[in-house]
């Protein structure tokens, strides 16, 4: 994990002037105050961090080393608040960010495996999330009640005398079989999946394709866009590895951390849907005051979201994460009523349309 420094900054070409960069992502900038009590001095200032409120976003400093130190510090704190890199040792003496990747450095600790690592501000969620699918998993049965059109004939599925919710489980895996097994039906497969099971039929075919064409490491890391139609071809070739993300587990998680009142709550995107519900509760969304919430970055939305999903799974001994999603899914109309009916919440007065 790289921090390089380089004179970045067009409006002042002095060398002096430096922007930070984690790999290709400019995280922090030191800048030349050019007037005001301040001029000669350096500000710096960290960008767009989900910051802990021990985390100074930005300061003044007499000069460019000092301001460098400062970002460095700050950086490195949040580093470790998110659990991108081990929290130091009391007793150790802070050392600046290595030039070097920490993973080959050789003064630093060993980071556990992406799978083992949960930041901490993540915590509060997949501890909620815990305790609800505790509590309404055992119900999915009679929660889930999403019929399955018909299937393609090329795919070996009966539904059987089974729920929805384990109907709908099979279905998955007999859909992943026919993805690895026939590999000249992976548009079939794909369009059918998103557009007659999740009722999407807007996709173009060239995106679809492209989509079908594309590593899974490349769709994880896609961000938000199209997630609701490329998370379900993931699902496709892994259904136990992957989980569909869409508007409606975006609106259950939301409400979700409203309903149990977290003090520090993670929001995902509102994501767009035709559900009159849905489209309420992200009005409610926009009025309400989330100044004390955490936005789940547009570029990490699906692997903060598995992430969730997996460490919840551990911990309760869930062998696959559909439940917990099809959960999420099942009582996504319900949470968003709770969250817009609480009590405690602090939506802002809507003024009624003339």
């Amino acid at each position: 994990m790289p921090l390089n420094w380089k004179p970045t900054i067009p409006e002042d070409p002095s060398p002096d002037d430096l922007t930070g960069n984690l790999r290709h992502y400019a995280f922090a900038r030191a800048v030349r105050i050019q007037s005001g009590p301040d001029q000669g001095r350096f500000r710096w200032y960290l960008n767009d961090l989900p910051g802990a409120t021990t985390i100074k976003k930005q300061g003044v400093e007499d000069t460019l080393k000092l301001a460098k130190q400062a970002a460095d510090e700050q950086f490195r704190s949040w580093l470790a608040w998110v659990g991108l890199i081990p929290a130091p040792v009391a007793s150790e003496p802070k050392q600046a960010l290595p030039s070097v990747p920490v993973a080959s450095s050789a003064a630093a600790r060993p980071i556990a495996p992406p799978e083992q690592r949960l930041p901490r501000y993540l915590a509060p969620l997949c501890d909620g999330l815990a305790a609800y699918f505790q509590e309404y998993g055992p119900e999915l049965d009679q929660l889930y009640t999403w019929a399955i059109p018909a299937v393609p004939d090329f795919v070996a599925f009966e539904q059987g005398p089974d729920s929805l919710a384990k109907a709908n489980f099979r279905l998955k895996r007999s859909l992943s079989a026919a993805w690895h097994t026939q590999p000249d039906r992976h548009y079939d497969l794909a369009n059918w999946y998103v557009a007659k099971w999740g009722g999407v039929p807007s996709n173009k075919e060239e995106t679809i394709r492209a989509y079908i064409a594309q590593t899974e490491d490349d769709l994880e890391s896609r961000g938000a866009g199209g997630v609701a139609t490329w998370s379900k071809i993931l699902v496709l070739r892994n259904p136990d590895r992957y989980a569909i993300f869409d508007a409606r587990v975006a609106m259950a998680l939301n409400a979700l951390q409203i309903v149990q009142e977290h003090e520090r709550p993670i929001f995902f995107p509102n994501l767009p849907s035709k559900n009159t519900t849905a489209k309420a509760f992200h009005e409610f969304m926009k009025v309400r005051d989330n100044s004390d919430a955490h936005e789940a970055y547009p570029s990490r939305v699906y692997s903060i979201y598995l992430q969730i999903l997996r460490e919840v799974a551990r911990r309760l001994e869930v062998e696959t994460l559909d439940e917990i999603e099809m959960t999420l899914f099942a009582q996504a109309e319900t949470l968003a009523r709770r969250a817009m009916s609480h009590p405690s919440d602090r939506a802002l007065p809507v003024m009624a349309a003339e």
